[in-house]
C-alpha cells in the first residue's frame, strides 16, 4: 500500500468492515470483481473507498 490511511479495517471475524461498520464485498477486491449488482455488502474499494473499482485495481495499490 502505498502509505495512506485505508478505507476499511479487518474484523476479528476476517470481514472488511468500512467507516459505517459495514462489511463490504470481499469479492469486489478480486480481479475479476463481483458480478452481482445488487446485495446487502457495498462494493467500495478497501482502500480507498472508491465504488469505481476494488483494491486489485486501486491506483493507492502497491506497484510490483
Amino acid at each position: 500500500w502505498d502509505g495512506t490511511n485505508t478505507h476499511c479495517h479487518r474484523a476479528d471475524n476476517r470481514y472488511l468492515i468500512n467507516p459505517q461498520g459495514l462489511p463490504i464485498c470481499y469479492k469486489w477486491q478480486c480481479p475479476g470483481s463481483c458480478q452481482i449488482p445488487n446485495h446487502e455488502a457495498p462494493h467500495e474499494c478497501s482502500g480507498c473507498g472508491s465504488k469505481e473499482h476494488g483494491a486489485q485495481s486501486c491506483p493507492h495499490g502497491e506497484k510490483i
